[in-house]
């Protein structure tokens, strides 16, 4: 019986070892980041990340004849099982006043290209958020800090969509 009880505690800790371990992973793994960006977002996985160099030439393409002068850009795609897509441009400028004059600037000429619906206005969380329809996808813009956000996404879902902008403003740092 001795014999028994003291094989059963060395394997008492090693389950408890093991499973406290895989507890760390996987805690570790959904607070992992690329960049700015948290590796999940709602039911999404990030699939593609760049900053740097590539990402400010991206951001700038997007929005020709707007001069930006920005200091960083972020791009991240996230895709999720289910179908859902979302993709983010990040422009990072000197200070919040550019941020909010870039903003101003898009978000004057953006209705007028005809790919997109005239802005809409409207706050989720503690953001003041537009929002366009266009190219067949759902689009929010706004600005935080020196930094400006165009999320792109997919599902029709307005709920769907404004749970994914309130999870934006509180993870991607």
């Amino acid at each position: 019986m001795k014999k028994d009880k003291l094989i059963l505690y060395p394997a008492i800790f090693i389950v408890i070892v093991i499973v406290l371990a895989v507890f760390l992973h996987v805690r570790a793994d959904q607070n992992s980041r690329y960049g700015i960006f948290p590796k999940k977002l709602g039911d999404m996985s990030i699939v593609l990340y760049e900053e740097g160099k590539p990402a400010v030439s991206a951001v700038q393409r997007l929005h020709g004849g707007i001069d930006m002068h920005l200091k960083n850009a972020y791009i991240a795609d996230y895709e999720g099982s289910s179908g859902n897509k979302a993709k983010f441009w990040v422009s990072k400028s000197e200070n919040s006043h550019v941020a909010k004059a870039l903003l101003a600037a898009m978000t004057g000429r953006v209705g007028k290209t005809g790919m997109f619906s005239e802005p809409v206005h409207s706050n989720i969380g503690n953001l003041t958020v537009y929002y366009v329809a266009g190219l067949g996808k759902y689009h929010y813009i706004w600005t935080e800090g020196g930094r400006v956000f165009w999320l792109q996404i997919n599902n029709p879902s307005k709920v769907y969509q404004r749970g994914i902008v309130r999870e934006s403003e509180n993870r991607i740092k």
